[in-house]
């Protein structure tokens, strides 16, 4: 049997390399890797040091867009930093997803643009994933947009509204009568 490489052109997050490419049971996988930092600051101590690197024998599938219609993910290798102040070992988080997921910020976006319209029942069945996890991703961005803070000094040049939406019947002013 004969082989050829075939090259795809793939949008991929700023700072992250594709190492290798597998098919794995309908969906992609890509075997990633990013830039580490020279430098870690600590969880516990909060002590600042060099990294030291702990690698452990585990990979984990991290789920992102969809390719040709089907699941992909990128795949990494776990990595460690073990603090060589108070020897706490903690995780290092790719640049590609936040803490305690399983998948990429912009699958996250892909599942906010499906609800346009849908039920988070309705996008978790299209996109193969529980109804929990949609739940879950939307309330991970109200708090990110909780957190972010709103310039004191910024001025609202103008206002919108949506005369459409259900619920406004009567667009009078309040002191018409």
């Amino acid at each position: 049997m004969t082989t050829t490489t075939i090259a795809i052109d793939m949008d991929i997050p700023a700072g992250v390399s594709v190492g290798e490419y597998e098919r794995i049971d309908g969906g992609h996988a890509f075997h990633v890797s990013w830039q580490l930092p020279d430098n870690l600051c600590c969880e516990t101590c909060q002590r600042e040091s060099r990294l030291q690197l702990v690698e452990k024998n585990k990979f984990l599938s991290i789920r992102d867009l969809d390719l040709w219609g089907k699941p992909s993910f990128f795949v990494y290798q776990e990595l460690y930093h073990r603090c060589p102040s108070c020897g706490h070992r903690q995780s290092l988080l790719p640049p590609f997803k936040r803490r305690d997921v399983k998948y990429t910020f912009r699958f996250e976006e892909q599942v906010l643009v499906s609800l346009i319209g849908s039920t988070a029942e309705d996008v978790a069945v299209r996109l193969g994933i529980a109804a929990e996890t949609v739940e879950r991703i939307v309330k991970n961005r109200i708090e990110d947009a909780k957190a972010k803070q709103i310039d004191p000094q910024r001025k609202i040049e103008r206002l919108g509204l949506d005369e459409i939406s259900r619920g406004i019947r009567d667009m009078r002013p309040f002191s018409q009568t």
